[in-house]
This record gives C-alpha cells, structure tokens and sequence, in this order.
C-alpha cells in the first residue's frame, strides 16, 4: 500500500519536474511582466503589473492552439499597463508572439515602453517590415513579408549597449546607440498614443525583461512558444498545501 509519505515524494518529484522544464524552456532572470493574454483578460502574472483593456479586443486561439490570445481590430483596441520602481534601469527586453493577415495594409503598434522609449511595430509602406524603433535613440528595421497570418516571434533587446531586434529568433539589425529608461515606464500594446496607429491582428505571449537577453535566450523563449510561466512561490504554496493535507 502506498502510505502517505509515497504520495508526498511522488507528487513532490513531479512538481519540482514541471517547474524545471518550465525554467528550462522560458527565461525567467530578469523577467519583469508576462501577460499570457488568456482568459480575455491582460493580467500580469509574473510581476502584478495587470493592464486595463480598452475597446473590445476578442479572445482567440494562441499560440501552437495554447491556451488563448487577444485580436485586435485596428480601431480602438488596445492596452495599458505601467512599470516603476527603476526595474528597467538596467534596459528591457520587449518580446511577444503576433500574427497578421496578409490583408491588413495599415501601419500597427505591437507593444510600446512610454514615454517614446522603445517599440515594435508593423509598417505597410516598408514592404510590412517589423521595427525595432527607439525615438531619439534611433531604430532597427526589420523583417519584411511577417503578414502572412502565421505566427512570428519579435524581440527588441535594449540598453546603455545598444539596440537589437530579432524576428523569429534571427538577429535582423542592430544600432549602438544606447537607451536609458524612465524610473517609471508606462506600456502601451495596440496602438501609439496619442496618434492612434492601431493593431489589427492577434498578440499573445507578451513579456518584458529588465535587460537585455541575449541572442541564445532569444532563441530558447522562441522554442518555448505558448508554455506559461508563472512565479517559484506558487510551487512552495502548492507544497505546503500538499504537507498540511497530508497531516
């Protein structure tokens, strides 16, 4: 008969299983903010920087058909959300997943840092490239041909190094000049306030870093696709209802 101390360990090898092929499949040092996009909702469920929803973005399948994600309908939807207290004081790393029918023709916002710090967008008259643009700072232009209505993988990893941007995990331009972040850093996804520029298409996965990640963990986020991350401390409350029910 398996006692109870048995299920304990079991339950506790597998536990301690998921949270390691978790980390091994999402970087988690210096992850600031992580919105899944699920449920309709734009929760941040790593740092607690949880965004308002404005308009009526419709919840859709995710990633690889991983939990959900948010369509856009290029009018009025879009988010907002806010991180302080210095966490980019070392630089950021924007990352999401999107998808883009081949259709849409009008230039869209991915994700912005406020104010006019850092952002990924889509441009139309570029050939539909992605960019990696920075205001002052200058930009990166990217990848061009992303609205295809498949998924595509953008970074924009940034700081007092320098920029880069990659799409799909390929590293598609760089520019040395340095970005410094506000100790208050609001976040924008669906739009450039104010001038509108709205996205029309799905956004899922978004995360934010404060630093720049580098080419390899740009890579293993990408391989990663739709796994979730959440916090270490759920694992040790888990356990420790596990032990007390065990009592």
């Amino acid at each position: 008969m398996i006692n109870r101390v048995s299920v304990m360990i079991m339950v506790l090898a597998l536990l301690f299983g998921m949270a390691y092929i978790s980390e091994a499949q999402v970087v988690t040092d210096g992850l600031v903010a992580y919105w899944p996009m699920d449920g309709g909702s734009a929760a941040d469920t790593w740092g607690g920087h949880d965004g308002t929803i404005f308009g009526g973005p419709q919840t859709v399948a995710g990633l690889n058909g991983v939990n959900e994600a948010l369509d856009f309908d290029g009018v009025d939807d879009y988010i907002e959300a806010e991180i302080g207290d210095n966490q980019l004081a070392d630089g950021a790393t924007i990352e999401l997943w999107f998808r883009q029918e081949p259709a849409t023709d009008q230039f869209g916002v991915l994700l912005k840092i406020e104010p006019d710090k850092a952002e990924l967008n889509v441009d139309p008259e570029r050939e539909g490239r992605t960019e990696l643009w920075c205001y002052e700072s200058g930009g990166v232009e990217g990848a061009a041909g992303v609205r295809d209505g498949n998924w595509h993988h953008a970074v924009g990893a940034v700081s007092a190094d320098g920029q880069v941007h990659y799409i799909d995990g390929v590293n598609v331009g760089e520019n040395a000049t340095p970005v410094v972040f506000d100790a208050v850093s609001p976040v924008v996804m669906g739009q450039r306030i104010p001038r509108g520029l709205w996205w029309k298409g799905t956004i899922d996965e978004v995360r934010i870093y404060g630093r720049a990640l580098s080419e390899g963990e740009v890579l293993q986020n990408m391989d990663a696709g739709g796994v979730s991350v959440e916090p270490a401390g759920k694992l040790a409350q888990t356990w420790g209802q596990i032990k007390s029910r065990a009592n």
